[in-house]
């Protein structure tokens, strides 16, 4: 069972633990290294994002199963008319259908909490899941562009999804 749960300062060393994976941080393409991860980094990353979440200006949860934090779920920023939305989790839950699950419980409470924002998201070209995951919860590509991986400064195709509501 999936649920999504308030994101707590507490939460800092359980994510550090998960996020210190090369892999993980890789797919997130995150603009810091794995040695850069510590107890202390997360905790002002979960200060700053709980901040912005009162002030909305995110929108996001810690993914939990079984009373285990796995990952999160969110949105990077809102702006004006629409919100990055974006996700990961901890390596030994990839590809169980976790992230598909927590996206379906994410959208509704999104679109109930910002009625008049569009929900875009972007998918690497070489993360299949990712994109499976967007596409099962409504999403649809509508761009596609080439870029610089953050981390590995290869080259990468990002995909780019909007949610369509009705």
């Amino acid at each position: 069972m999936i649920e999504l749960r308030e994101l707590r300062v507490e939460d800092a060393k359980r994510l550090t633990l998960i996020i210190k994976d090369k892999d993980v941080l890789y797919n997130m393409d995150a603009p810091f290294t794995v040695e850069d991860i510590t107890v202390e980094f997360e905790k002002k990353f979960l200060e700053k994002t709980i901040e912005e979440i009162k002030e909305k200006k995110k929108f996001s949860f810690g993914i939990y199963t079984n009373e285990e934090l796995i990952g999160v779920i969110g949105t990077t920023r809102i702006e004006e008319e629409r919100a990055e939305f974006g996700y990961w989790i901890g390596k030994a839950y990839w590809n169980k259908g976790y992230v598909t699950k927590a996206t379906e419980l994410f959208v509704p409470k999104f679109v109930e909490s910002f009625p008049d924002k569009k929900l875009e998201s972007i998918a690497f070209s070489i993360n299949p899941a990712s994109q499976r995951v967007l596409e099962k919860n409504g999403f649809v590509k509508f761009k596609e562009e080439k870029k610089k991986h953050t981390v590995s400064e290869e080259e990468i195709i990002n995909l780019y999804y909007e949610l369509k509501r009705d």
